[in-house]
């Protein structure tokens, strides 16, 4: 009797044990409406059915922490194309990795540090990850991708000379893609191709190929004209992207306002005088 009692009390241990594994390893969506065969192959993994939980997780979270309009949608948008991205691969090994990937990054987001991705590995967000753009025509800019490659949509550019920090690189093909962030308050991240990225991004304020440099000074001077322009502090506003009019050649700089539902525009000439300011949303 008393070891058909152990016996059954060792079989509940075990039902138990595997009913907490099943709902520990439940996905982010409900399985019983799964509809594509990447949501399939999510469901039939425990382990990727858990990192697909974890990562919503920290997607909520990276959202819920980040106040400012314009970072608010960049997160968006990049999940976007990191579930376009998902929805290609073939296998699980192929789900893992970038399931595990874009966990770091969307932590990294919440913590400052820096995500890490692929074959390159996470690199430290010290100053010894500082390195500058070089290579870039006078007369042109880098664009900084949402992804790993030159089929993801442009979400800046940079200039010969600008500072960034460098995250991780991966292989992508025959080239080498970066993730870097931007040296702004908002810390702007994307991906360029790592043949422009060069040195250690000293002190050094030179542009190589005389190229236009659209940070620093520029960058300052229309945070100072929007916060002039909406009536307050120039602490209470933040630099969240930059890049370069094809059509005029001006510098156009983004910069957000506390509590505003998108960025305010500030467009300055070559020389770096403030031409223009006007909110980019509606009313």
């Amino acid at each position: 009797m008393t070891s058909l009692i152990k016996w059954a009390i060792a079989a509940t241990a075990v039902l138990i044990a595997a009913f907490v594994s099943q709902a520990q390893a439940a996905p982010s969506f409900d399985c019983a409406k799964a509809s594509t065969r990447v949501e399939f192959m999510i469901c039939d993994h425990p382990r990727i059915a858990r990192l697909d939980s974890e990562m919503a997780a920290a997607y909520r979270i990276a959202l819920r922490n980040s106040p400012w309009a314009s970072a608010n949608r960049r997160i968006r948008a990049e999940q976007r194309d990191w579930v376009a991205e998902r929805n290609r691969c073939r296998d699980p090994r192929c789900l893992r990795q970038l399931y595990r990937q874009r966990i770091a990054q969307l932590r990294a987001e919440v913590s400052g540090g820096s995500g890490g991705t692929g074959s390159g590995g996470g690199a430290s967000a010290g100053s010894a990850n500082i390195v500058r753009v070089t290579g870039v025509a006078s007369n042109d800019v880098l664009n900084v991708r949402s992804g790993p490659g030159p089929n993801y949509r442009v979400v800046g550019a940079l200039g010969n000379g600008d500072r960034v920090r460098r995250l991780g690189c991966q292989n992508v093909a025959s080239s080498r893609w970066c993730q870097i962030e931007m040296m702004t308050d908002m810390r702007e991240r994307g991906w360029v191709n790592a043949r422009f990225l060069s040195g250690t991004g000293g002190a050094s304020s030179s542009q190589p190929g005389g190229a236009i440099n659209h940070g620093g000074g520029i960058r300052t001077a229309c945070a100072r004209a929007v916060a002039r322009q909406v009536g307050v502090s120039p602490d209470d506003v933040v630099v969240t992207r930059s890049s370069i009019s094809e059509g005029t050649g001006r510098h156009v700089i983004y910069v957000g306002v506390p509590y505003a539902t998108e960025d305010w525009v500030c467009e300055a000439d070559r020389n770096g005088n403030v031409v223009n300011v006007f909110f980019s949303g509606s009313g």
